[in-house]
């Protein structure tokens, strides 16, 4: 009799444990998930290209036709990063009525090496809005983002097109 009490006093516990710790480590899940995107922020993949394409379209695109300085760029075998100053602009008349004095946007490239010389790129544009005299990220407002998007469609117009006709 002695050892079923202690087995059912073993399971109940257990279950006690269960019950407490596992809403926790599911809230705890669902906050760093990585569901929840950042507003302030433009990330897509770009997709599979030649290392090659990668240098010629980082210098065409976003140095040459859109005016995003290199700021730095690193490299080793497996991973590629460039970064691009942050560029400011003034502020639209809609985002002035809100408090925004101005505007600064940078875009980010990343790639990690597949097989050969194809690296899977990422993109990632981020804005950031003077407001009161300080720099905050706020939900990309409607300009900023199709300007993103367009940089984004004309890079990946321009890395897609590189890797067809190798």
């Amino acid at each position: 009799m002695k050892t079923e009490w202690r087995g059912g006093r073993r399971r109940t516990l257990t279950l006690l444990l269960v019950g407490a710790v596992a809403p926790a480590a599911w809230l705890a899940g669902c906050a760093s998930g990585g569901g929840v995107r950042d507003p302030s922020v433009l990330e897509r993949e770009i997709g599979r290209v030649a290392y090659q394409d990668v240098n010629l379209t980082v210098d065409k695109i976003l140095t040459t036709k859109y005016a995003f300085p290199i700021r730095r760029h690193e490299e080793n075998y497996n991973t590629l990063y460039f970064e691009t100053d942050w560029i400011p602009r003034d502020a639209e008349p809609d985002e002035v009525n809100r408090g925004v004095q101005r505007v600064r946007t940078r875009i980010i490239l990343t790639g990690r090496r597949g097989s050969q010389d194809i690296f899977r790129i990422q993109f990632r544009g981020e804005s950031e809005y003077l407001i009161d005299g300080q720099w905050r990220r706020l939900p990309l407002q409607s300009p900023q983002r199709e300007k993103l998007q367009r940089i984004l469609s004309d890079l990946d117009m321009e890395m897609r097109s590189g890797v067809r006709t190798r």
